[in-house]
């Protein structure tokens, strides 16, 4: 069973979500939604039982904190996808660091929304040019800081490089001689060490 929580202040626009929600996954769903950070950890305060599915689709400003607050203690047994809406990567690195798996904005048509949504959750995380330099700067920081368990590995520094000069992630595939699903992992990967190893996993 796929349990889903869609979060967002706006009712409107919290439709709108758990619609792209019910396109984006044909088999059975459990969609709850919530206005408000406390209604979402009223709603999912325990973890996942066994063979269950959890996705939070949460709004960047929901109140009354925003997202940060909610994604961290969820991470990573639940796919958490960020709604905003319009690309602001100095907001999305917070979250990719609390344990945003992805993000959806509400700008793009809603068949590009539902498509975004169904590679997140098959595990192709999205990444812009900025999103991968700071993640090089981050990342980089703390191997340079004798931090063993986030120095990046060769394939996920190239892999970061190419991304940070706007090459897609099938191009990158191609340049590193990989597959394509090879290079989402490197990814998901390098998403892992954003969270550090209180979520890593």
């Amino acid at each position: 069973m796929l349990r889903v929580l869609v979060a967002d202040g706006n009712e409107l626009a919290r439709r709108f979500s758990a619609r792209v929600v019910r396109d984006a996954f044909r088999g059975p769903i459990d969609l709850v939604e919530c206005g408000d950070a406390e209604a979402v950890e009223q709603a999912w305060p325990a973890p996942p039982s066994p063979g269950e599915s959890r996705l939070l689709l949460v709004d960047l400003a929901l109140p009354p904190a925003g997202a940060t607050r909610l994604l961290r203690p969820h991470a990573p047994a639940t796919v958490q996808v960020v709604t905003l809406l319009y690309a602001d990567d100095e907001a999305l690195f917070p979250l990719l660091q609390a344990g945003a798996d992805g993000y959806l904005l509400k700008e793009d048509r809603y068949e590009s929304m539902v498509e975004q949504l169904q590679r997140i959750a098959q595990g192709w995380p999205p990444i812009t040019p900025a999103l991968a330099r700071q993640a090089q700067a981050r990342l980089g920081a703390r191997a340079s800081a004798a931090d063993a368990a986030s120095t990046l590995s060769p394939d996920e520094a190239q892999l970061l490089s190419h991304l940070s000069k706007g090459f897609t992630l099938r191009e990158v595939a191609q340049q590193l001689k990989v597959d394509p699903r090879a290079a989402a992992a490197l990814v998901r990967s390098v998403y892992r060490q954003l969270r550090g190893p209180a979520t890593a996993g």
